[in-house]
């Protein structure tokens, strides 16, 4: 393990670890950079203990769910997606959060209501904590603001997203590539 430095082999698990080393190894007598690459990719694909945390509480992996599914719309120009212009913000209808939510059968909730996932009601329940209501704009479907749920991205939630490889709401994203121009 004397190939990792400290931190980093504490953010990764013993045993995925055990599988990654010999990667590493080859990947440090290639050069700097593809260690490096290969080190960056190790760390993508591998969440630390705390983002596995979160993955196991509710409402942390439904704001990471919220995060998501406001990058996408954004990212795509989805139409669920309404701007509220005299605010200068964003709103999802919850119609469109729970069908997007509901969709990812990894969730915690997939299985709450037998299989049917999270509901409005739930869904309001989960984000009473962070201060967080639902509200209705004037022409628009009852939904959640941006500007609620930034903040508790931006407090709660990693900057770049483990499964997407997305930076914050901005659209931001990190592009990995081998190094020397190589594509894999």
């Amino acid at each position: 393990m004397d190939i990792l430095d400290a931190p980093t082999a504490e953010e990764i698990s013993d045993r995925d670890a055990d599988n990654w080393l010999p990667l590493l190894q080859v990947a440090r007598l290639l050069g700097p950079a593809w260690f490096d690459f290969c080190l960056q990719t190790v760390r993508k694909l591998n969440p630390t203990a705390a983002e596995e945390e979160n993955r196991k509480d509710p409402k942390l992996a439904l704001l990471a769910g919220l995060q998501r599914i406001y990058q996408q719309a954004k990212a795509k120009g989805q139409q669920i997606l309404l701007p509220i212009e005299k605010e200068n913000d964003f709103l999802i209808g919850t119609a469109d959060l729970l069908t997007q939510l509901n969709e990812d059968k990894e969730a915690p909730w997939a299985d709450w209501r037998k299989g049917q996932g999270v509901s409005a009601e739930k869904l309001a329940k989960l984000l009473r904590p962070f201060k967080v209501k639902s509200v209705q704009k004037e022409g628009h479907p009852r939904g959640y603001l941006l500007s609620q749920l930034q903040p508790l991205f931006e407090r709660y939630i990693p900057a770049v997203s483990p499964d997407t490889g997305e930076g914050d709401i901005s659209g931001e994203t990190r592009q990995y590539a081998p190094p020397g121009g190589i594509n894999l």
